[in-house]
């Protein structure tokens, strides 16, 4: 889950007007590098973090995930090319105590739920669910599952810019094509799968970027530095959205990271954005003693449903850890996350 900063050149007439009806999204030809890379390091080290310490985190020579979100926003942006991001080792790192087989085979069997044939693409079939998944009505939830834009401007740069990405990966045996084979044994991507998933992939991302959607928040807090009275998900533009996705999860949709300590599954960040989750929450987590520790906490997952979208305090009665694994999901979860993020700091550029 580092680089860039937002210039607002604001008449003084407008601030009033400004501070009623909330912050402008961020233009594209006003973000630096510096914004860009605190906003990815408060996504990756915690939105608790004040200014200061993320901009010494960040500017840490040995924290790379800022710069790394960074290279990816500029190449789907259209600044850099595939050849110059250089991520071919990248792509085989996989700390080997972030991965269970339990936590896996858990995923794996959950989304058997949701083969349905929504999709000519198995793959894509199993992921592209509204959320909540769990919802019986789901009209109650139109609105956090807008209809999906696919023609735009940016549209062929963005789905040729993805496919080149997973295709190199692929081909190459990244770390996309290890999720895939180890949560598809015995299987195979066509390149037109691979271009399809792009477009739903972009579809998704640019959909949630450009749908206008706002949320309020539901819970009081003393913290509202964090948890602002207004989400407006149209702050965050599509490419960063896709920045955190790849870094995060290489776009597997599947993924997951188990967070451990002490020999104990603590915590889990679930789907393409990764999300961290409390691990008590999933259903397998009562089958093992090392998986949670008894004790329901709140983890970004938790917060965020109970803030805006109507969970009860970390509980799953609305949204849950499978809505993650779907690519509305993650992405809704991302954007939320991201605005907190950015209004949280946008006052500093």
């Amino acid at each position: 889950m580092r680089k860039g900063y937002l210039f607002f050149v604001i008449l003084p007439v407008l601030i009033l007007i400004l501070a009623s009806c909330g912050r402008v999204p961020i233009p594209e030809d006003q973000i630096s590098d510096d914004f860009i890379r605190y906003m990815a390091t408060a996504y990756n080290s915690g939105i608790g973090y004040s200014f200061e310490d993320l901009k010494t985190i960040a500017d840490d020579d040995s924290y790379t995930y800022d710069d790394d979100v960074l290279k990816y926003f500029k190449y789907f942006s259209g600044e850099i090319t595939l050849d110059s991001l250089n991520i071919t080792r990248l792509n085989f790192l996989r700390a080997t105590d972030t991965s269970d087989s339990r936590v896996r085979d858990y995923i794996v069997s959950s989304l058997e739920n949701f083969l349905n044939s929504t999709s000519s693409s198995t793959f894509i079939d199993q992921y592209d669910e509204k959320v909540p998944v769990n919802s019986s009505v789901l009209s109650d939830f139109d609105r956090l599952n807008p209809n999906i834009i696919t023609s735009y401007e940016k549209r062929e740069s963005l789905v040729n810019r993805i496919y080149e990405l997973l295709k190199k990966d692929y081909d190459s045996y990244g770390l996309f094509r290890i999720n895939f084979e180890d949560f598809y044994p015995n299987k195979e991507l066509s390149e037109s799968e691979l271009r399809l998933f792009s477009g739903f992939v972009v579809d998704i991302a640019y959909t949630y970027a450009n749908s206008n959607l706002t949320l309020q928040r539901l819970k009081s807090t003393s913290s509202p530095d964090i948890y602002h009275d207004i989400i407006e998900l149209s702050h965050i533009p599509v490419e960063l959205l896709l920045a955190v996705a790849y870094q995060e999860s290489r776009f597997f949709p599947g993924s997951y990271r188990a967070e451990i300590e002490d020999g104990n599954i603590y915590s889990l960040s679930f789907g393409m954005s990764h999300i961290l989750i409390d691990s008590d929450n999933i259903d397998i987590s009562s089958n093992y003693s090392d998986i949670g520790n008894g004790e329901k906490e709140s983890c970004t997952f938790e917060l965020i449903s109970y803030y805006y979208l109507g969970n009860s305090l970390n509980e799953e009665d609305i949204f849950t850890d499978l809505d993650l694994l779907m690519i509305r999901g993650a992405f809704l979860y991302s954007a939320i996350y991201l605005d907190m993020i950015y209004q949280k700091l946008s006052s500093y550029f």
